[in-house]
């Protein structure tokens, strides 16, 4: 059943206008819409709890975080080297990561072994295609997304003849897949890497990885958490991901790869050594916030995040559809409709004039934090773990009355 046609359903049924927030409020009462809010610290505007759409930029706080940290600061100072081995808590610095790379399996679709909790985003990145990227005069080409964060341009031969960009069609806001795999087919032997994002971090559009199916790498960072991966399965060759949005792990939060296991006998892979690399006995780090979020994710599935992100995305998109409709819109929508072609993200190109800068300062004003992106596109991201749909209702309202002169 399409979810809209499940919202009507649900109003029709209990006398309520789909616009009302008194069909939002019951939809927070139901089971089967249950969430986690009860884990998070919502973050707040003139001392009161924001409606917060920004989880795409950076997640809340775990309410354990700030205890799991103080608890490490604890033994920190009381045991000193001793940690290392011994912990009160049972998280011994040795093999703290290890704890955090079980967590994200499941998160991911890995199995052991293919999955580290490490270092960044960017330097992740570069790692990977160090080790994945060996380019010959006969294949040295790199397709993808023109639009890809700054970081993912990563490269080391002249772009003009190397890299190969993807971009939307004319008058198009997104990439279409067809024209991704026509590319790949297009330069055929002198590709030597595909590297896109799961979740386009401009339009919230999710991309078909595994259609893909070439020698291919993933960033990850808007996709882990927001929507359920199945890298092994999927035979990913390589991807990173950032842990402080979806993942809600603070910022500057420790990041995380993936490689298939298929490569654990790849003698033509790169292989960067070093000493976190090395000897699991000479191994030292702190990853407690990144485990007090993993440890939310375990009291539930990525399956049931999505169903519900894919429901509170469904309603606030119907909320503002009024906005980008008529003879002169003040929006338009730029995320895709299909629900298989995004995540929880919304982005929205406003039309009527008005800088995105301003309209994100009116809506902070009004309580509702979001994220913008000069000139004119504003993200919303609705999260199945902790947003509500009385947050949703107060996002729609308090948008329109930022876009108004």
């Amino acid at each position: 059943m399409h979810l809209l046609t499940r919202l009507q359903e649900l109003a029709k049924k209990q006398g309520l206008f789909l616009e009302s927030l008194e069909f939002a409020e019951y939809l927070d009462t139901l089971p089967e819409f249950h969430s986690l809010r009860g884990e998070f610290q919502i973050p707040l505007v003139a001392g009161r709890p924001s409606i917060y759409m920004v989880g795409n930029s950076l997640g809340p706080q775990p309410k354990d975080a700030a205890r799991m940290v103080q608890e490490e600061l604890d033994v920190w100072g009381r045991d000193g080297h001793v940690g290392h081995f011994e912990h009160q808590h049972g998280r011994p610095w040795l093999t703290v990561d290890e704890a955090c790379a079980d967590l994200l399996l499941p998160i991911v679709g890995a199995v052991s072994g293919e999955v580290a909790a490490m270092a960044s985003l960017t330097a992740n990145l570069h790692f990977l295609m160090c080790s994945f990227y060996s380019p010959t005069p006969q294949r040295h080409k790199i397709i993808m997304e023109s639009r890809a964060f700054p970081s993912d341009h990563l490269h080391g031969f002249d772009p003009r003849d190397s890299m190969i960009l993807a971009s939307p069609r004319q008058g198009e806001e997104t990439l279409r897949m067809e024209d991704v795999l026509s590319l790949i087919k297009e330069h055929g032997d002198s590709v030597a890497v595909v590297f896109i994002s799961g979740v386009q971090f401009l339009t919230g559009q999710l991309f078909d990885i595994p259609a893909i199916g070439a020698y291919a790498g993933f960033d990850l960072a808007h996709a882990v958490g927001n929507v359920p991966l199945h890298l092994h399965e999927w035979g990913v060759d390589f991807a990173a991901w950032c842990s402080y949005k979806y993942l809600n792990s603070g910022p500057g939060a420790i990041a995380g790869l993936f490689v298939h296991n298929k490569h654990d006998e790849n003698d033509n892979l790169t292989i960067l050594r070093g000493w976190w690399g090395h000897k699991v006995s000479t191994r030292f780090q702190m990853s407690n916030i990144l485990l007090a979020s993993l440890r939310i994710f375990s009291k539930t599935s990525l399956l049931e995040i999505r169903q519900r992100s894919s429901m509170l995305h469904v309603y606030l998109r119907y909320l503002l559809a009024p906005l980008a409709s008529g003879a002169h819109p003040s929006i338009r929508l730029v995320t895709p409709s299909d629900l298989s072609a995004c995540g929880a993200q919304l982005s929205v190109k406003i039309l009527n004039g008005m800088p995105a800068d301003e309209v994100a300062e009116r809506c902070h004003s009004k309580g509702l934090m979001v994220d913008e992106r000069k000139p004119d596109l504003i993200r919303m991201a609705p999260t199945g773990l902790y947003s509500t749909f009385s947050d949703v209702h107060a996002a729609a309202t308090l948008f329109a009355e930022a876009l108004k002169n």
